[in-house]
């Protein structure tokens, strides 16, 4: 078929890729129903308060030439146990939570020979830590603090999307920096 422009072949093949698409956002309830059983979600809880965090770190992003600083929020678990990785990377496949599944080498040259491989899951998508948080928030000991902050700059950034970071949300990122600093 052909275009009369560039503009309109991007924007007829945007239309039919949102039409076509796998990928759903996911929708953000404010009770957001899971699809654990309460053991699982038990589980999954229990390993990100002891074995995993819950953060929010800053990166740098390209805009026309110039260095652009943007907030992320986060969520990993982190083990040498891979079965115990699976097992939640199975978990969360099943309830249809997008996440990342890494394996970092005791090849790596910032481990020595003697390390055991290390496992991690990382959670990147803001729609999707917020959906967790909401669900695990109740169950959470440890981190209790820091998945209160997160679910609060993610509602934030929700509402203004694309506009620049408000000073409350800069000091949930100080705050949270504060929180999850080692020896504390």
């Amino acid at each position: 078929m052909p275009y009369k422009d560039k503009k309109m072949e991007k924007k007829y093949k945007h239309e039919w890729y949102l039409k076509n698409s796998n990928v759903r956002k996911r929708r953000i309830d404010s009770n957001p129903k899971p699809k654990f059983s309460q053991i699982e979600l038990g589980y999954i809880t229990g390993l990100i308060d002891g074995e995993g965090s819950i953060s929010l770190t800053w990166d740098y992003k390209k805009d026309n030439k110039k260095r652009k600083v943007f907030l992320c929020p986060r969520i990993t678990i982190q083990m040498t146990h891979k079965e115990t990785i699976d097992k939640v990377h199975k978990l969360l496949m099943r309830s249809n939570f997008i996440h990342s599944l890494y394996e970092v080498s005791n090849r790596s040259k910032y481990y020595k020979k003697h390390y055991k491989n290390i496992y991690r899951i990382q959670m990147y998508r803001a729609e999707e830590i917020f959906s967790l948080l909401k669900i695990i928030k109740p169950i959470l000991i440890t981190k209790k603090k820091q998945a209160k902050l997160l679910i609060e700059f993610c509602e934030s950034r929700f509402k203004r999307k694309y506009l620049a970071y408000t000073d409350r949300e800069w000091a949930i990122y100080k705050e949270m920096r504060g929180l999850n600093k080692r020896g504390v």
